[in-house]
């Protein structure tokens, strides 16, 4: 099989950013698959929730629940507004 210059051109994207997929894999996905499934085992490595229902009783779960949704949404926030705020005046005509 011959493999044209216009298959070429569309296969040289996926072969450039292949290394990073296989990085990510490796080092991102793998480790949190893994993290997620030993999080349903206990110490005699059984399936057990047992791990959750200790989180969901902890009273101070929540309160840790809350205080990291609202420092997300505040975090987000600002960084959102100042980084519209750097690209505005970055396309401002009267800057250039």
């Amino acid at each position: 099989m011959k493999i044209t210059k216009a298959t070429k051109s569309k296969l040289i994207p996926y072969l450039l950013i292949s290394p990073t997929i296989v990085y990510y894999i490796i080092f991102w996905a793998r480790p949190v698959a893994t993290a997620f499934i030993y999080s349903f085992r206990d110490a005699s490595d059984k399936f057990t929730l047992h791990n959750y229902q200790v989180i969901f009783a902890d009273p101070n779960f929540k309160k840790a629940l809350i205080n990291t949704a609202i420092f997300v949404l505040i975090s987000v926030t600002i960084e959102f507004v100042i980084s519209l705020g750097l690209a505005l005046a970055d396309r401002a005509p009267n800057l250039q």
